[in-house]
């Protein structure tokens, strides 16, 4: 008789383990999980189950962003403990990168999808380690700069706002953007002025000065004007000053 309850037991408790075993989420369920009713109740329950692979709980969480509950998916998040934390921001990181991407295409438009992955990429950033800042920053500036003035004011939080946090490493992609007689000109002229040191706001004016030169005098309208203004520095206003002056001998 002991024997078998003795057997009961073990059977019962791996049948348990078993049933336990079905109901942990997994990657194909998270995904289905986001076009279901009561899926968005079981991500974030997955997001905040404790000793769940992070990768996992990762997947949970840029499920929630993507189907527009990032608020919900931060608030989980940050009731977590750091090193758990940090570790679900690692996996998350590229996730949410890839739904911010979305079809690659550059332009305006964008879905809300993307819109929220970009925020909740901003937002994850300050307590990142700093590998998956940097990954987090490379893909804002990426996201911000593909249509620097047409996404300027896209989801809860500005290109601009994005940008200037990002600092000094947005630079280089901003000044990529000030040609003469583009749309971009006097948004990328104005971000890079707030966040670019001495020396680089000099070369970006060097640099944008020979551009214009050898563009002509069509070149120089109002807007480069404004850039140039913007931009800031030594270099600069000393070409402003020229050009105002040689404008006023041929007045």
């Amino acid at each position: 008789v002991r024997r078998a309850c003795a057997l009961v037991v073990v059977a019962s408790l791996a049948l348990a383990a078993v049933s336990s075993a079905g109901c942990d989420p997994t990657p194909e369920k998270i995904a289905r999980w986001k076009e279901t009713e009561r899926g968005p109740g079981k991500l974030r329950e997955a997001l905040q189950k404790s000793g769940l692979d992070p990768s996992l709980r990762a997947q949970a969480l840029a499920a929630l962003v993507e189907i527009g509950m990032a608020q919900d998916a931060l608030a989980d998040l940050g009731k977590i403990d750091g090193d758990q934390r940090r570790t679900i921001v690692h996996d998350a990181v590229p996730r949410l990168a890839e739904v911010a991407r979305g079809s690659g295409i550059a332009g305006a438009a964008t879905t809300r999808a993307q819109r929220e992955a970009k925020d909740a990429l901003y937002l994850l950033r300050a307590d990142a380690a700093p590998a998956d800042r940097a990954a987090a920053d490379t893909a804002l500036i990426e996201w911000t700069t593909a249509d620097l003035a047409g996404r300027m004011s896209s989801g809860g939080h500005s290109s601009e706002q994005i940008l200037v946090a990002i600092g000094a490493k947005a630079a280089p992609r901003l000044a990529e953007l000030m040609q003469p007689g583009s749309s971009q000109l006097v948004s990328a002229a104005a971000i890079f002025g707030k966040l670019a040191d001495p020396d680089a706001r000099a070369r970006a004016a060097d640099a944008l000065i020979g551009r214009i030169q050898k563009a002509g005098p069509r070149s120089r309208d109002v807007q480069a004007r404004q850039a140039r203004g913007l931009i800031g520095g030594a270099r600069a206003t000393a070409f402003l000053v020229d050009e105002a002056e040689h404008a006023g001998l041929d007045n």
